[in-house]
């Protein structure tokens, strides 16, 4: 048997990175898919395959998709910028119906797609709870709530089709410029 091997997409992001770094750290196969740069200080001391790939264009990533292979999909186009919007929904939808049909037609063992917890919108009221339960919010004007709503529809239908898929919707992400060794604690 094949030993496992962790895929991430947007390895260079601040999820991305972070999930690559436990997995350096844990001594497991990682290949790293990243868009652009490949020395971004988020990736200083990970170990892994680097791979420079888009989303858009399987090619770039396929052949990095065994049956052996978990994929972690953190890559996307965050902007609330309106002038941004197609290249947001471009990105986030069809660069994840890439990858699902990918994944399909190499039998990957299992995607994880990180959504977002904007697909929930907002409640108007602190009083409000959102849970797992809650519908999605369809009507949103906001592309980018409206392209992950679609890529996790695009990752539900994969399921349907034989792809162990899970959907993760994280409500927002923290970034920061600190080294990671900012964040060692000492005793």
């Amino acid at each position: 048997m094949a030993e496992t091997t962790y895929c991430i997409t947007g390895a260079n992001g601040f999820i991305g990175s972070a999930l690559a770094a436990e997995l350096s750290r844990r001594g497991k196969r990682a290949v790293l898919l990243f868009h652009r740069c490949d020395d971004h200080p988020l990736l200083e001391g990970i170990s892994g395959r680097r791979v420079r790939g888009d989303i858009l264009r399987p090619e770039t990533y396929r052949d990095h998709l065994t049956p052996a292979t978990r994929v972690i999909h953190a890559a996307g186009r965050v902007s609330f910028s309106p002038a941004d919007r197609e290249e947001v929904e471009l990105v986030n939808r069809e660069g994840t119906r890439q990858l699902a049909e990918a994944c399909l037609e190499r039998g990957v063992e299992s995607l994880v797609f990180l959504s977002a917890g904007a697909v929930w919108g907002s409640t108007g009221s602190a009083g409000e709870l959102i849970t797992e339960e809650s519908p999605p919010d369809e009507g949103t004007p906001d592309a980018y709530a409206r392209s992950k709503l679609a890529a996790e529809r695009i990752c539900r239908g994969a399921a349907g089709r034989g792809l162990r898929a899970v959907i993760v919707n994280p409500a927002t992400r923290l970034s920061t410029r600190l080294n990671r060794s900012s964040f060692s604690t000492s005793s």
